[in-house]
């Protein structure tokens, strides 16, 4: 997407890899990135602005000494939340036990897995600086981390599920996927009536992909919108992202 004007976003992370991967992203998205190193940065920053000139707070949450969650009980405290968005950066296990805690007490939009690609973190944050007017209606991602095997063509290949929805998915693989290939997925969710894991089998539609730019980037994978898949099989998706949204909200 153009952007229509660079903004100013403040990036907390204490990981000097994840900052240098991010700030790229972000710079090559035509933003400009401001860096705090721990909680303790983003308090005085966010401080000594009284927030003005910060568009977005990228906060990672496992940070030591000030961590991000006092982070955002801090900016409750001082009426911060609400001034700009704010996205989460945490593990897959992590954010599907906290993200509805986030949103509902510090207005957090988003949860952004540690797994991220370009492309993700670029539509994450573009969403939340540029909302569509017709965006009333957000489709709920849940972050996973679930194995998968795929096929594309003939061929059969690995890879990971790192989050998922009723409409589709994001597939983490290195293999070249091109908008528009159809594949097929079999991958397993454990079933609440059943107190078993089930198999699901999807096909799906690739509609964007973020390729590999070398042989050692494992930051690539495809955005999929389901094509079919049986009854049962949406059924138990559609039970599975209910209940584990159920016991978030009820932590």
């Amino acid at each position: 997407m153009i952007i229509k004007k660079p903004a100013n976003i403040l990036l907390a992370d204490d990981s000097l890899f994840c900052r240098a991967k991010l700030s790229d992203i972000l710079l090559d998205g035509g933003h400009q990135v401001t860096f705090a190193f721990d909680g303790a940065g983003v308090i005085d920053e966010v401080g000594r602005s009284s927030a003005d000139g910060i568009d977005m707070l990228l906060l990672d949450l496992q940070m030591p000494h000030v961590g991000g969650f006092r982070v955002l009980e801090w900016m409750k405290e001082n009426g911060y939340v609400g001034k700009f968005p704010i996205v989460c950066i945490m593990s897959a296990r992590e954010s599907r036990e906290t993200s509805k805690r986030l949103a509902k007490d510090y207005g957090v939009g988003e949860i952004l897995s540690k797994e991220f690609t370009h492309k993700e973190v670029m539509a994450v944050v573009n969403k939340h600086l540029y909302p569509s007017k017709d965006s009333s209606r957000r489709e709920y991602r849940m972050p996973v981390n679930l194995s998968t095997e795929f096929k594309s063509g003939l061929c059969k290949h690995g890879g990971a599920i790192l989050n998922i929805s009723q409409t589709g998915l994001f597939l983490q693989t290195k293999l070249k996927l091109l908008a528009g290939t159809l594949i097929s997925l079999e991958f397993t969710l454990p079933d609440s009536i059943k107190g078993e894991d089930v198999i699901v089998n999807a096909r799906g539609e690739v509609m964007w992909s973020a390729l590999p730019s070398d042989s050692e980037n494992r930051f690539v994978g495809a955005g999929i919108r389901f094509k079919g898949m049986s009854v049962s099989d949406k059924r138990r998706i559609d039970g599975y992202l209910a209940v584990v949204e159920l016991r978030v909200a009820a932590t």
